[in-house]
Order: C-alpha cells, then sequence, then structure tokens
C-alpha cells in the first residue's frame, strides 16, 4: 500500500510540533523553577497550590499582627514596671516620713519628692504606643486620664478624661437647632467646682464655652476644635482640666461628652478563631480604691499637713496600688507567654507549608535537564528524518 507523500509530511510535522512544544515546556519549567504554567498542566497540583499559598498569606499575616503586638504588650510591660518603681520609691518615702525622728519642715521637702513622682505617674500613665494612648481601652486617641489642679497647680485628683464633643458643622447655631432636637435638654451642669447652666434649645458651642469662661471652673479651660472632613468644617468642643461633669438632665451627654472608657480590650487575632488581648485596661492600673493616684496625693497632703497617721495609712495605700499593678502586669506577662508560643507554632507551620509547596510546585532540576536533553535529541533526529521525506524528483521519476 503507499502513503501519500502529504500524509508522511503531515506526520512528520505535527511529531515535530509536539517535540518542540515539549521542548518548550522544560525549557519554561526549568526557567520559572515550577512545574505548574497553568491550571491545565496539573489541575489538582494547582487546585492544592492555591490552598498553601491562602494558607502561607494567612500565616504571613497573624505573624504581622503578633509582631506588632508583642510590640505593644512589651512597651506597656515597660511602662509598668517604671510605675512599681516609682510606687515602691514612694514607700520608702513614706517609710521615712513616718518616722518620728523627721520634723514638719523634712516632711516638706518629701512631699515635693512625692509630688514629683505623682506628676511622672500621670505622664506613664499618658503613655502612647505608635502614636496611641496605651490606658485608653479601645479609644486610643483620646488622652485617658485628667488631672484636676488646685490654684497653685497641685493635681487634687485624677480621673477618667471627658470626650470631645460630636462634631458640628458650625459653632455659632444652637446645639438643638444643629441636631433637630424637638425638646433639646437644658439644666444646671456642674463642672469642676462651679455650676454653668446650658440649654441646647438656645445655646451654640461658642455660647457654652463663653459660659464657662465666664464661670472660671479652677483649673478647668474649654477649647473649641476645628477640623476639616471632606473640604467641610467640623467643630467639637473639649473641656480640659478636670474629669467630672455633673450633668443631671444628660446636658452634656447630649453633646457627646462624657468619660471615656477605658476598660476596653484590644484584641489581635494569632490564629484562626484565637485572639489575644494586647492592652491593659487602664482600670486595671489607675483606677479603684486603692489606685497609684489616690495613694500618692494622700501622701503627699498628708506630708504637707505632717499628718503621721496619714502618712502610715497611706504606706498601706501604697503597698495595695503597687499589687494592683503586679497583678496587671502578671497578666499580660502570661497573655505575652501565650503569643509567644503561638509565634513559634506558626514559625513551625510556615515552615511544613512551603516544603509542601515546594513538593507540590518546584521542579526536579536534574531530571527536567535529562528530559529537555533527551526531548532535544530526539528533535534533532526528527528533523533529520524530516529531510529524507519527499526526495524524489521529476527527474528521478523520468529516469
Amino acid at each position: 500500500m503507499r502513503v501519500a507523500d502529504s500524509v508522511t509530511s503531515g506526520t512528520v510535522s505535527a511529531n515535530l510540533n509536539r517535540s518542540f512544544g515539549r521542548i518548550h515546556k522544560f525549557q519554561t519549567q526549568l526557567s520559572s523553577g515550577t512545574l505548574i504554567q497553568n491550571a491545565s498542566d496539573d489541575p489538582q497540583g494547582a487546585a492544592k497550590s492555591l490552598i498553601l499559598r491562602s494558607n502561607i498569606r494567612n500565616v504571613e499575616q497573624y505573624q504581622r499582627n503578633i509582631n506588632d503586638g508583642l510590640g505593644h504588650m512589651d512597651f506597656a510591660d515597660s511602662v509598668l514596671n517604671d510605675l512599681v518603681s516609682a510606687v515602691t520609691e514612694v514607700r520608702g518615702i513614706a517609710i521615712q516620713g513616718a518616722s518620728d525622728t523627721v520634723n514638719a519642715q523634712d516632711r516638706e521637702i518629701l512631699a515635693k519628692q512625692v509630688n514629683e513622682v505623682l506628676e511622672f505617674s500621670l505622664g506613664l500613665s499618658h503613655s502612647k504606643f505608635r502614636g496611641e494612648f496605651v490606658f485608653a481601652g479601645t479609644e486610643t486617641s483620646e488622652i485617658p486620664y485628667e488631672p484636676a489642679r488646685d490654684a497653685a497647680g497641685s493635681i487634687t485628683s485624677v480621673g477618667r478624661t471627658l470626650r470631645h464633643s460630636v462634631g458640628f458643622t458650625d459653632s455659632t447655631t444652637a446645639v438643638g437647632t444643629l441636631q433637630s432636637l424637638p425638646t433639646p435638654p437644658a439644666g444646671n451642669v456642674t463642672i469642676g467646682n462651679q455650676v454653668v447652666a446650658i440649654d441646647l434649645a438656645t445655646d451654640s458651642l461658642t455660647d457654652i464655652k463663653t459660659k464657662i469662661d465666664a464661670a472660671a471652673p479652677t483649673g478647668v479651660s474649654v477649647t473649641i476644635d476645628e477640623t476639616i472632613l471632606n473640604g467641610a468644617s467640623v467643630f467639637r468642643l473639649k473641656i480640659n482640666g478636670t474629669s467630672t461633669a455633673v450633668d443631671d438632665n444628660n446636658v452634656l451627654a447630649r453633646l457627646g461628652i462624657d468619660n471615656i472608657d477605658t476598660t476596653n480590650g484590644i484584641f489581635r487575632a494569632v490564629d484562626d478563631n484565637i485572639k489575644v488581648q494586647l492592652n491593659v485596661a487602664g482600670q486595671d492600673v489607675f483606677e479603684g480604691a486603692q489606685n497609684p493616684f489616690t495613694a500618692l496625693i494622700t501622701l503627699r497632703d498628708s506630708l504637707i499637713n505632717d499628718d503621721k497617721e496619714g502618712i502610715r495609712r497611706s504606706i498601706t495605700d501604697l503597698e495595695a496600688a503597687r499589687s494592683h499593678i503586679s497583678d496587671a502586669r502578671g497578666v499580660l506577662g502570661a497573655r505575652t507567654n501565650r503569643v509567644e508560643l503561638a509565634r513559634g507554632l506558626l514559625e513551625r507551620f510556615e515552615v511544613e507549608l512551603a516544603e509542601t509547596l515546594s513538593n507540590t510546585e518546584d521542579v526536579d532540576l536534574a531530571e527536567t535537564v535529562m528530559n529537555l536533553q533527551r526531548e532535544q535529541s530526539a528533535f534533532q533526529a526528527a528533523l533529520i528524518t524530516g529531510q529524507t521525506v519527499n526526495q524524489p524528483t521529476l527527474m528521478d521519476f523520468l529516469g
């Protein structure tokens, strides 16, 4: 049976194309280092590869969360360590001040030292990590604690800071009108040591500021902060210098002015369905019946007043405050250990995922080089064979 020349040449050409395609495949694998260029190369392997890469990205994000969280926790621990050291130092001052060998003048000098530690402790409560207040719960843009001061500038008490008001588009229009209130509240509001009458039906932010300024509560100042949002001005009222505002008819509450919440936790995901609290709530350190602020203020005033009994009582308060801080630090340390353990597990898991991905995608260089060389040899042989196809010419037939 005679085979047509066109069939022979077509077969040779098709075989050459297939051989060249295999050469291209092996060259691409060698240059890219991966077996799978398209999902059609290995559908099952491609699906497995996508899942593995997704898992690796998740692990990398968890590791970023952990690194950020550990930075936050280490910083908080450092602040608490400084606070414990300060309280311990002051306890020594209290023991010295309670001694019968110390006179009133000496106690006044000791009181000045205690006052400096009080200011230092207040500064610690305002500590910021990467621009955010550490002890303000989730309200990290607000200073967590506000001191009330006497005419001489000495701290008389410390409490949670009052928030800014909600934003308003105008500072001169009555608040009730801006909020479209059918019956705007009115009432007497005690700010610091002064009572101020506020009526939201008629009072604007500017009016409220003017009234508080006129009442002149000790150590209190009021500002109207203006920011630009989407090209428009936004005005917020801020009361500084006091943490207390008795608001019987919810007048200030209607403005959004209230004590910030220092109790909320900040959480980070460290693994699937696992979250760990990073922050130490300010409430756990600076608040409560026996907190460092109250203990320091009591000791300072007792030293100034030459009150030996009050000084002795403050020793107990300082010890309780130190225990309070140490407990919070211990809880933070336990959380830190948990996060570090999670980081170690993720690092091992990432290595295992990378190894599995490599086994799924990566080429065997030696095998691929051998396959390429074998295919190139076959291709060259096919070319030589193809040259002998259709060799007869018209002269061969005539001969």
